[in-house]
């Protein structure tokens, strides 16, 4: 019924009319079309309620939607943070433990010299001095893993726009408020039947309100009379 021919040529009908009265009634050198909305043209030769109600909340639920797209990407920059950061930290680890063994064996130098003649503390100190020579690009590179991890750190909470501190309350918090959108997203799925009713009067208003032909010449011939004695 409201997809049917009739309904189109109803909808003509009603446009050409309209615009015929406004030619009539114009005074000025030009007519404005700025007013002309082809999006709005478009859906109004629409005549399904159905079709117009699930359009109209489609149209409702676009910031919503993109909301929930942004919950994702949000998601998956804190996934590859965690990840960065744990493979910064197993490097740093493997450096940490370079590092101890290092100083562990100086310790153990140290130790085992203790009381022993000069000749042998001499040599205790060129290993001592080696191995601290060792260390330090080695507390270099964990310094610099140390500032990566502080980098991703401050890089993720910019883009969060939230502290990034505890990766389980920020995907708690992501959680909540998906849950929250998409309770709105079905509310608005409630108010469809509301929608088709109301489509379904505006169509038989407009239906009612049209001018039979005869009736729309006898209206035309009459102004044209007027504007003509005039």
């Amino acid at each position: 019924m409201y997809n049917s021919l009739d309904s189109l040529i109803y909808q003509k009908h009603d446009e050409k009319a309209s615009r015929i009265d406004a030619i009539w009634d114009y005074r000025g050198d030009k007519i404005n079309v700025e007013e002309i909305n082809p999006a709005e043209l478009k859906f109004d030769l629409i005549k399904s309620p159905e079709m117009k109600a699930d359009i109209v909340l489609e149209q409702r639920a676009i910031p919503l939607k993109r909301e929930l797209k942004i919950i994702d990407e949000m998601r998956s920059l804190i996934s590859l943070a965690d990840e960065r950061i744990a493979a910064v930290n197993q490097e740093a680890s493997v450096i940490q433990s370079q590092i101890d063994a290092l100083n562990k064996e100086v310790e153990e130098i140290k130790k085992k010299n203790e009381g022993m003649p000069e000749a042998f503390q001499h040599l205790s100190d060129l290993v001592i001095s080696a191995n601290q020579e060792e260390v330090k690009p080695l507390e270099q590179a964990l310094a610099s893993k140390k500032r990566s991890i502080a980098l991703i750190q401050a890089n993720i909470k910019k883009k969060l726009g939230a502290d990034y501190t505890n990766t389980r309350e920020c995907l708690a918090t992501l959680a909540q408020n998906q849950s929250e959108i998409e309770s709105q997203i079905a509310l608005l799925q409630q108010e469809r039947s509301s929608l088709i009713e109301e489509f379904k009067n505006q169509y038989l208003q407009q239906k009612t309100q049209l001018q039979s032909i005869p009736k729309l010449v006898k209206t035309l011939c009459k102004n044209i009379l007027e504007n003509c004695s005039e």
